[in-house]
């Protein structure tokens, strides 16, 4: 309060006469926030900021996120909102400047008042890394990579798992380079469904399914007639060989057959999986045919050995001569 006196040429001084009432504002506007320290993982989530001056009152009240445009705010209640949606995935700088009407300010640019808000919405990738993943596996392990969004959270570790087929959920070791390892010994023969889940820090989760094809059988070889070891005299029958993969197996590559250890001939498999070895291009006698199923994926083969027995040549039935001797008395 300021008093007014008035004072003449002779030294008189009046009573007071006027009186002023001032109030000074040194302090800045207060901010404070409800920024949470942990990842938001919600686009509807918001940043509470409030603002507020209890002396000259406020005058203007801006905003910016990391580099951006600058913006003023209107206040409800001390306070304005910030949507997460307006964020950038990772690490966020809000800055808040607040100026009351003394010309007080907080968050100059020498002190900035800021707020850091973290954010990841976005579900980690899932990524098969093998080099075909349409091939056919045999004792090859399945090798996944889990990785999350640049800026993100992170991969929670201790989450992440797989599952074969129908079969339960099995812990997942993530290595350094952010894989995980499916063993083989793990996957059936046949196609199968693998499951990988892997989840984020903020919990945002990817669910994927790779398949698999793992084939470690070797194909079945067998005497469709049973002609082993048996005579063949027919020159119009054949030697007919039945082979087939695995239920659910890559299938066969090829087929081959030897004779007595010779240069091993390829056969074409007929349709209904059998193959058919030409009796005409043998003399009569005793042969070993070894035939050989080879599979399309692991390339194990099958042996199955066969003695041939050819006689062709027809039997000629010579009647006997008889001689007589006659001795006379």
């Amino acid at each position: 309060i300021v008093y007014g006196r008035i004072t003449d040429k002779a030294g008189n001084v009046s009573t007071v006469v006027s009186t002023y009432d001032f109030t000074t504002d040194d302090d800045a506007p207060e901010i404070t926030n409800n920024a949470a320290e942990t990842w938001y993982s919600n686009n509807s989530d918001k940043v509470t900021v409030t603002v507020t001056d209890n002396l000259a009152g406020l005058y203007e009240v801006k905003y910016k996120i990391n580099n951006g445009t600058e913006q003023t705010v209107t206040l409800t209640n001390d306070k304005f909102e910030i949507l997460v949606s307006a964020l950038a995935e990772g690490t966020n700088t809000i800055t808040v400047t607040a100026e009351d009407n003394s010309t007080n300010v907080n968050g100059t640019t020498e002190k900035p008042y800021t707020i850091t808000v973290k954010k990841d919405t976005t579900a980690p990738t899932v990524k098969d890394e093998r080099t075909d993943p349409t091939a056919w596996i045999t004792t090859q392990d399945v090798v996944v990579s889990v990785v999350d969004n640049e800026n993100g959270s992170g991969i929670d570790t201790k989450t992440v798992t797989y599952k074969v087929g129908n079969g339960e959920e099995i812990p997942a070791t993530v290595a350094k380079d952010g894989t995980i390892t499916i063993p083989a010994d793990k996957i059936p023969n046949g196609t199968t469904t693998v499951t990988v889940v892997a989840k984020d820090n903020c919990g945002n989760t990817t669910k994927q399914d790779l398949t698999v094809k793992k084939d470690t059988i070797a194909p079945t070889v067998e005497d469709k007639d049973n002609v082993s070891g048996t005579w063949i005299n027919d020159p119009k029958q054949d030697v007919v060989v039945s082979v087939a993969d695995n239920e659910g197996g890559s299938g066969i590559k090829e087929v081959t057959y030897t004779v007595d250890g010779g240069t091993p001939v390829t056969v074409p498999v007929a349709d209904d999986g059998t193959i058919t070895i030409p009796t005409s291009d043998f003399e009569d006698g005793k042969y070993d045919v070894v035939v050989t199923a080879t599979d399309s994926n692991s390339g194990a083969t099958k042996d199955a050995t066969m003695t041939i027995v050819i006689n062709k040549i027809a039997c000629t039935v010579t009647a006997p001569t008889i001689h007589l001797t006659c001795f006379l008395k």
